[in-house]
């Protein structure tokens, strides 16, 4: 249970990608959703708000924001083209978009953050390629050493050959 005091000297952000942890379940695969039945959401702060934050910018195509058009990464776009036919596919994605959420990250850290809170590297661990969808798993990285393992279910296109 936090307190007050857990949130001095910290900004936070909304939840968006709820953590089964925070339900008391075993699982760790991420939900997106603001709030569920029962309470009005919850806020991130931590190794948390920064998983929420390389997510979000992992899973945004480059261009979609009109006024943030250099946010986000092509990673999501080579999905949705059909461009990940194996395994090999989706890390050569993975390994050019990460060097993007690198730089975008990094670039909107002040010294000030907590390092909990700042990015200092992820690995792409583990990648399941099935007909229609691919699940990876991503050890993120924080400047305070701490890890998170993110697993991220992606649907893509069925029409596609493996």
């Amino acid at each position: 249970m936090s307190t007050i005091a857990d949130y001095v000297g910290r900004t936070v952000d909304v939840l968006a990608f709820l953590d089964a942890d925070y339900e008391g379940l075993s699982s760790s695969k991420l939900t997106q959703e603001l709030m569920t039945s029962g309470n009005g959401g919850y806020v991130a702060t931590g190794i948390q708000k920064l998983a929420q934050r390389y997510l979000l910018e992992l899973l945004t195509s480059t261009g979609s924001m009109i006024y943030l058009p250099n946010r986000g990464s092509i990673f999501m776009t080579e999905a949705r083209q059909g461009f990940w036919k194996t395994a090999a596919d989706v890390r050569q994605s993975f390994n050019v978009s990460e060097l993007t959420v690198r730089s975008n990250l990094l670039a909107e850290e002040l010294p000030t953050d907590p390092a909990d809170e700042r990015y200092a590297g992820s690995t792409l661990d583990t990648i399941s390629v099935s007909v229609d969808s691919v699940l990876i798993k991503i050890t993120l990285t924080s400047q305070a050493g701490i890890k998170r393992e993110l697993i991220a279910p992606i649907t893509i296109s069925p029409e596609r050959t493996i």
